[in-house]
């Protein structure tokens, strides 16, 4: 059974669909972040923030290992979950248009090319105009992209998701989560392993 944390973690469209109707697009981006195999038995979180640069070094070291190890071959899900640290200015900026490529599919392209191009934006006084960049390099359509952007549609899940972070104890980025069991910091891969083999003991 999974916890209330990752279950609060997961799903914060859920949390807050009864609320009021949700929109579309908040919908399509929340899925948009989700890879793996629905049959899968396990989640892997990654609690990110795009501008930190020790999130970045898990991205470019360690993220396409979990997916070619974990993912790929069925045994967990994989999850991003934001976590937008104060100290970065831009980092609520990118996670927007993260999840703004996401209600068009590309969630997954969009976060692999903020992080290649990380020293490119952090420092920009108005990133917007690179991520609009990107966004037509990966052939997203740009008036849907644009209009998200300016209804700043994406920033409730946003926050719900650092809220909720805060609430599991998650205080840096990033923090993975490989199930019930927290990894404070950029994990190697060989953590990720140990966290797996934990989750998939069976259960005394």
């Amino acid at each position: 059974m999974r916890s209330l944390a990752l279950l609060l973690l997961l799903f914060p469209v859920l949390a807050t669909a009864q609320a009021k109707p949700v929109d579309p697009r908040v919908s399509r981006a929340d899925l948009a972040r989700i890879e793996g195999q629905a049959t899968a038995k396990h989640w892997i979180l990654i609690v990110s923030d795009f501008q930190c640069p020790y999130c970045k070094e898990f991205h470019d070291k360690t993220a396409a290992l979990v997916r070619k190890e974990f993912v790929q071959p069925g045994t967990a899900r994989l999850a991003y979950i934001h976590f937008p640290l104060r100290i970065h200015p831009n980092a609520v900026p990118a996670a927007e248009a993260s999840m703004c490529a996401g209600a068009q599919g590309k969630f997954w392209p969009f976060h692999d090319k903020l992080f290649a191009t990380q020293q490119r934006w952090a420092g920009d006084a108005a990133p917007d105009a690179f991520y609009k960049t990107v966004a037509k390099e990966l052939g997203l359509a740009m008036p849907e992209f644009e209009q998200c952007l300016r209804d700043d549609v994406m920033l409730p899940m946003i926050n719900a998701d650092y809220q909720r972070g805060v609430q599991v104890g998650v205080n840096s980025t990033p923090t993975i989560l490989v199930d019930n069991i927290r990894l404070d910091g950029n994990a190697p891969i060989e953590s990720i392993r140990r966290a797996m083999k934990q989750a998939m003991a069976p259960k005394k």
